[in-house]
């Protein structure tokens, strides 16, 4: 049996919409041992009220107090024991639950689950120790590096305020939050429409539909407020951090693309630019100049706005090397088209690491979910139509990609460490020659 009929087998992704609105996703693999759930929210710290900054993720930290009522306890307890995992994240756009069970706890699993999403307790004293447990957070680790990166960029990239503060909050508004407010958070935000369920492992949705049903009727819907429109300042711009030892680099390109129908032409070509450790940004300034260990990238992709970031570290002496290697690599990009053989390898690393990846539940629940929730309803969110759709790429379209994402208005640079000012000169320069190259 070839590859692509095994995965029309294994990866059949399915979907239903609930009578009460939300969005059931689901895969069904019967040899599977275990099952993976999914539950993403359209609730992040972007949509915290004006000055109550850290709210979505206070809320998060409430809904996991059901976990000690006595009604739920012991499902949670039943999950735990026989090794499964039940964890939340509170991100910019979303809320995300994730639950990793036995087979035979799938049902428990399920029900545990509508149950935090269902409210919070009306306990006064659980929302001031859940207050002191968020400070206590920010005092373990202070202000987490993403979320700080995340403000920079933002920041630079003009966008409104709502997208530069910090997730977790500060001290000062985590004291002022007030059960009152986790309550009218949840009202407008957890709705049964604004909310996709995932489930992937040896659970037959499709036989336990009016089961899924019940479980899920205590969610309700509701209508939706809109983000506000994702606006961007002109690049490129440019931010330098001199305060720190050591030298860290940051670009953060604007992929307005990503919410078009050319999605796989982007996967692809972050793949090529710096998505792996033999890309071509990592290859140069790993293995061609030595001037970095490793080069690391996240590819952003929310409702109404797309970025492809790439960090990395190295010598303040080196920093305009590896400054004109990352412009000098996008710029390639947009000029020479890629050989055949070169494009079918890159198809080819991408589709089985994917595949690879797939193997696991958690993975695969997490991916369809996000897909399913953050991109347009005519962009592919199955495996197997995803495949289709790299294949179909060709190196034109990879080559316009490039050319309408690495452009001198997309690109923005942070760049933290004693850069001495001669340095900064040579940056900005190297910036100015892209923005006439490009522009």
């Amino acid at each position: 049996m070839s590859s692509k009929k095994v995965e029309r087998l294994l990866y059949r992704k399915q979907k239903i919409t609930l009578r009460n609105g939300l969005s059931l996703v689901w895969e069904h693999r019967p040899a599977s041992q275990s099952v993976s759930i999914t539950c993403v929210v359209g609730a992040g710290s972007r949509h915290d009220f004006p000055k109550k900054e850290g709210l979505a993720h206070f809320v998060e930290h409430m809904i996991f107090r059901w976990q000690r009522e006595d009604a739920v306890s012991p499902l949670f307890r039943s999950i735990l024991e026989s090794g499964g995992g039940i964890d939340g994240e509170t991100g910019i756009d979303t809320t995300i639950f994730r639950i990793y069970a036995h087979k035979d706890d799938a049902v428990d699993a399920l029900r545990c689950l509508a149950r935090l999403l269902s409210g919070i307790p009306d306990s006064a004293e659980a929302a001031v120790r859940e207050k002191a447990i968020l400070r206590e957070e920010l005092n373990l680790f202070g202000e987490d590096e993403k979320d700080h990166l995340q403000r920079v960029k933002f920041r630079l990239m003009g966008a409104s305020e709502a997208l530069q503060h910090s997730t977790g909050g500060t001290h000062r508004r985590i004291k002022q939050l007030t059960l009152e407010d986790a309550h009218a958070f949840h009202s407008r935000y957890y709705l049964a429409n604004n909310m996709i369920l995932c489930i992937v492992g040896n659970l037959n949705v499709e036989e336990l539909r009016e089961e899924m049903e019940a479980i899920f009727s205590s969610l309700c819907s509701g209508e939706l407020e809109p983000n506000p429109p994702w606006q961007v300042a002109s690049g490129p711009g440019i931010q330098f951090n001199t305060t720190a030892p050591h030298c860290a680099l940051f670009f953060f390109f604007n992929c307005p693309n990503l919410r078009r129908e050319s999605v796989a032409a982007v996967e692809l070509l972050h793949d090529l630019y710096v998505g792996t450790q033999h890309a071509r940004l990592c290859h140069r300034l790993r293995e061609e100049e030595a001037v970095v260990y490793m080069v690391d990238t996240h590819m952003g992709i929310s409702r109404d706005y797309g970025t492809m970031d790439i960090f990395t570290t190295t010598e303040p002496k080196n920093a305009a090397r590896v400054v004109s290697g990352v412009l000098e690599e996008a710029q390639a990009l947009c000029e020479k088209k890629l050989p055949p053989d070169e494009m079918d390898r890159l198809k080819n690393q991408l589709i089985k690491g994917r595949l690879l990846a797939f193997e696991l539940p958690f993975f695969a629940s997490e991916w369809y979910a996000l897909r399913d929730f953050h991109l347009a309803p005519d962009i592919p969110s199955d495996l197997v139509t995803w495949r289709r759709d790299i294949e179909a790429v060709t190196v034109e379209d990879l080559t316009r990609t490039a050319r309408e994402i690495f452009r001198p208005e997309n690109t923005f640079a942070y760049i933290v460490g004693s850069v001495n000012i001669f340095r900064r000169y040579r940056i900005r320069k190297l910036l100015r020659r892209f923005s006439a190259t490009q522009g």
